[in-house]
């Protein structure tokens, strides 16, 4: 049984669809696939066979440090991607396969070690879990493990701009940053912060600054926001599994996500089908994100020098042997 029709648990019942096991996939809201996020893709996402028709593509990259623009191009483009249309795309994939059900519009109110309470009282009982339940997932919480919540908030603005534009002004929000990253059809203008250094309030402030600076209009957008757990604690707990955000799988340095939760829920669902399965690709990934938060803990420990690092951090990010730090 999977908990969370994002894309940790939609690739999990993809993977275990062909293996013979029945999979039920739930999931609380009635559609699959809207969430708050910005939608970035580096190369870490590669293998996954993303559809490039829904995806926008740039290897130039717009950094604005206190002000001042440098501009870097990357050897591997950074993609967008709307998280509807993702949701959509994996969701085909689930729906080939006759041994999975999803079922939407369904909430789980408790968890046992062996079956699920649910909203309408019926009890469901499961052989294996995955807790594919996002940032605030109640299957985390049935284990006790602890999170660490950093804050994305964004505007969806129609119409797409062509650059994609991260700001940093230390002074303001410290070692988050803001960014405009357009879409097919929209851009996804937001803010990244840990809320335990920068007051929401101060990050909506320094993220209004940024698009006046840049002459980008969001009057009348509507402001989105959404915690992403950056807290990894193991995925694998005996007949229970983490994935995605419900894991801590995101980078609290970067915010991204998207990479994470599809390899997890993969390699979740290859432990499941086979427990002596072993994944060095999701061993680099765990990798990749501890080389990114301790670049993130250098900047949180000295303040004072949070403009001299990121200078020096732009400088590196030119060289393609540093990106793949940057992109993967």
């Amino acid at each position: 049984m999977i908990i969370g029709a994002g894309p940790a648990g939609l690739q999990c019942a993809a993977t275990l669809g062909g293996s013979g096991l029945s999979v039920l996939l739930l999931e609380k809201k009635t559609i699959v696939g809207p969430k708050v996020c910005a939608g970035g893709l580096t190369a870490l996402s590669e293998g996954f066979a993303l559809p490039a028709e829904h995806t926008r593509s740039f290897d130039r990259q717009y950094l604005v440090l206190n002000g001042k623009t440098r501009v870097i191009s990357l050897a591997k483009a950074i993609r967008t991607i709307d998280r509807t249309e993702l949701g959509r795309f994996l969701l085909g994939r689930v729906l080939a396969y006759d041994t999975v059900q999803v079922a939407t519009g369904v909430s789980v109110v408790s968890i046992a070690p062996d079956h699920l309470r649910l909203a309408d009282e019926r009890t469901v009982h499961f052989r294996y879990l995955v807790g594919a339940d996002g940032s605030l997932s109640m299957v985390r919480r049935f284990l006790k493990l602890e999170s660490r919540l950093h804050l994305g908030i964004q505007y969806r603005i129609s119409g797409s701009l062509d650059r994609m534009v991260w700001f940093f002004e230390p002074r303001l929000i410290k070692s988050g940053y803001a960014w405009i990253m357009p879409h097919t059809t929209y851009s996804s203008a937001g803010v990244f912060f840990n809320p335990k250094r920068v007051a929401a309030k101060k990050a909506i402030e320094a993220l209004h600054l940024f698009l006046d600076r840049s002459g980008v209009a969001y009057g009348g957008a509507k402001l989105e926001a959404a915690p992403v757990n950056c807290l990894y604690r193991g995925m694998e707990f005996g007949r229970l599994f983490l994935a995605g955000d419900a894991a801590g799988l995101a980078s609290a340095t970067t915010g991204e996500g998207i990479a994470y939760a599809l390899a997890s829920g993969e390699f979740a669902a290859q432990r499941i089908m086979d427990p002596s399965c072993q994944s060095g690709s999701f061993d680099r990934l765990l990798h990749h994100k501890k080389i990114q938060e301790d670049v993130l803990s250098l900047l949180d420990s000295a303040p004072g020098l949070q403009s001299l690092l990121f200078r020096m951090f732009f400088l590196l990010a030119k060289n393609p042997r540093i990106q793949k730090y940057l992109t993967g």
